[in-house]
């Protein structure tokens, strides 16, 4: 009820789920999403009536820079008791937040996962990957409460030695995943179904 009264839906929820993955923190302590394709971002940013900066090209490959000024969590984090400033630059404390959430805000930010990290390349869908570890294992327990019995974890290392920690889905997890898709998309429209970086 406190989220309603912020007017806080699952949608602000996977915004703010793509700090994970391809978002990060800038100098000023802003949250800033860096993409090649940045379209269906910037249009939720839009749908939710948030402000942002950009895009602006931020590199050589071409790829773009969006910016959300920190002040827009800040209803966010008070009803949690928390520094908004805090909750965009931990993303430790951010995933402790969204475990605390109700399942179709859960969900929306495994969808923002799997846009970030997510592929389909092998015979089973990686939902996330990355190298730390606790950051990793805190996004499996989201996963796990909401599709149980359904992840593997696989670890692969780099040429350098560095561990890449891989959190797999079975059929078991693609299919309850798919369902629940289509009962947000009839709830929330377009913005709450699946879509992804790389076109």
């Amino acid at each position: 009820k406190r989220l309603e009264i912020i007017n806080w839906t699952p949608l602000h929820t996977r915004l703010l789920a793509h700090r994970i993955g391809d978002g990060s923190v800038n100098h000023y302590g802003h949250f800033e999403y860096s993409n090649k394709h940045i379209e269906e971002f910037i249009a939720l940013a839009n749908f939710l009536k948030i402000k942002c900066w950009g895009p602006v090209v931020s590199d050589k490959y071409g790829t773009y820079k969006v910016i959300i000024p920190k002040k827009t969590f800040i209803d966010f984090a008070s009803v949690f008791n928390v520094n908004h400033e805090e909750l965009i630059k931990n993303p430790i404390l951010l995933l402790e937040i969204i475990a605390k959430l109700p399942e179709e805000h859960r969900l929306q930010a495994i969808l923002a996962f799997i846009v970030d990290d997510g592929s389909c390349n092998r015979w089973m869908v990686t939902i996330f990957e990355d190298k730390n570890r606790e950051v990793f294992n805190k996004l499996k327990e989201i996963w796990d409460n909401v599709f149980p019995s359904t992840s593997i974890i696989y670890e692969q290392p780099t040429k350098n030695g560095t561990v890449i920690y891989h959190l797999v889905t079975n059929r078991n997890g693609v299919v309850e995943l798919m369902s629940m898709i289509e009962q947000a998309v009839q709830k929330y429209g377009f913005f709450a179904s699946l879509w992804l970086k790389q076109k």
